[in-house]
């Protein structure tokens, strides 16, 4: 990652240099954007610093984000980025169908995740003892190194969920938003909201994590790296201006929650005052991470991670509005005999696309 930004701050200074001045718009990332003032700034803001000091004028960062259930979310860290879980279980269900068997995705169905762990497990302690001079990705580094129990949280959900693995998985939402509570620092540690509330002697409280939420990913206001004072609204008097509010740090422009993708999309159009096009429907894996957790498994997450379910209650309450505003204008919108031909076009395709078809809510949480 920082050959890559420093690659684009070199091309920048060099256009910044002919007087043609840096052009790109969005820049797309998994690494967390907050804080992006304060002593503990994140690398990707201290590169929007860089990259804002080679254009006439500074830039006001703003952000598009995915926000996902959060056991799925866990789910989808632990088999893609942690363990390489996915491509284990295409390449198992590949030789099912070979077999002329049907795809398994659950134990139920056939599919073991531990077995085929172990069974990996072994291959690289062969690999790892072998005389040959092989090349050993990190995950076999890592095994080679310190064996297999080094990731024994890879056997199945529950045995990371028991692991000391999962203290860095818990209060996910924290990267996306910074913080929980309004009285609260912007968080750039690892630690839970609930051990943090424990931490300072303080009672963790569900009303004012959905508050504060309402308040950041709705949009209602501000948020600084400061503790925020929520029965001050920044923004209520007047405005803020552009200048201003580079001061702050970057609110949310969109979101949009991965298990309602259709209605997310359309929003995304509608917010961004473009023509929808057609959203590709395949899916990376045949089987979603999800599918070998247990029930037990995703009560248990319930359980613990209580702030980051607040979090996605109410972004699932706020996505219901904005969509309903969406329905109400383009329909208003589909009416209006003043619009340009390009206009009309505009608002017809949302209607071809599907977009006037959410009626009731789509997703039971």
């Amino acid at each position: 990652m920082k050959e890559f930004h420093s690659t684009i701050l070199q091309r920048a200074k060099e256009q910044a240099a002919l007087g043609t001045f840096p052009l790109f718009k969005v820049s797309y990332g998994h690494t967390r954007l907050r804080p992006v003032h304060g002593p503990n700034k994140t690398n990707l803001s201290k590169f929007f610093d860089n990259y804002n000091s080679f254009l006439p004028v500074s830039k006001r960062i703003r952000s598009l984000a995915m926000i996902r259930e959060p056991t799925d979310l866990r789910a989808s860290s632990h088999a893609m980025a942690m363990c390489a879980l996915n491509g284990k279980v295409n390449t198992f269900n590949y030789w099912r169908e070979k077999r002329n068997q049907t795809r398994a995705c659950t134990k139920e169905e056939g599919l073991d995740v531990q077995e085929l762990v172990e069974d990996y497990h072994k291959k690289v302690l062969t690999k790892c003892n072998s005389t040959l001079e092989e090349k050993l990705d990190r995950f076999e580094e890592k095994i080679c190194t310190r064996g297999p129990e080094s990731m024994s949280y890879c056997l199945s959900p529950s045995h990371l969920l028991s692991s000391r693995v999962y203290d860095g998985m818990r209060s996910m939402y924290k990267s996306l938003m910074g913080r929980y509570y309004a009285q609260q620092p912007i968080m750039t540690n690892y630690i839970s909201i609930e051990k943090y509330m424990e931490r300072i002697n303080s009672k963790f409280d569900i009303e004012k994590v959905e508050e504060y939420a309402l308040v950041d990913l709705g949009g209602l206001d501000l948020i600084s790296y400061h503790e925020y004072d929520i029965n001050k609204f920044i923004t209520s008097a007047k405005s803020i201006d552009a200048a201003k509010a580079l001061s702050y740090e970057p609110d949310f422009l969109w979101f949009g929650v991965t298990e309602r993708m259709a209605e997310s999309t359309c929003l995304l159009f509608h917010t961004l005052n473009v023509k929808p096009i057609i959203v590709p429907r395949a899916r990376v894996v045949n089987c979603p991470p999800t599918s070998w957790w247990t029930a037990r498994n995703r009560e248990e997450v319930k359980k613990r991670e209580l702030g980051d379910y607040a979090v996605w209650r109410v972004a699932n309450a706020i996505l219901d509005i904005r969509v309903e505003k969406m329905l109400i204008d383009i329909r208003e919108r589909l009416k209006d005999e003043s619009l340009s031909w390009e206009e009309k076009e505009r608002y017809k395709a949302f209607e071809v696309a599907g977009c006037l078809d959410f009626g009731a809510r789509q997703y039971q949480i």
